[in-house]
């Protein structure tokens, strides 16, 4: 799963060095944070439904958070 979310979170981001994929939780830069999310959460939802869409296949349980990276 981290490899999916890595893959497509440093893909959308401007600034993919601060990109932080962990356990549970997924960090961006503050300016990357409208990008990911989208309008009205669509590119967030989106992306969570493909990581569901990959867990289902591979029987795994997953669940991530989204958060803003500290000291920006």
């Amino acid at each position: 799963m981290k490899e999916l979310l890595e893959f497509i979170i440093k893909g959308i981001v401007n600034k993919p060095e601060e990109a932080e994929i962990k356990e549970n939780t997924v960090k961006v830069a503050a300016e990357d944070m409208g990008t990911v999310i989208g309008r009205e959460g669509k590119i967030i939802k989106s992306i969570r439904e493909l990581v569901r869409v990959w867990a289902v296949k591979n029987n795994v349980p997953v669940n991530f958070e989204l958060l803003e990276a500290e000291g920006v």
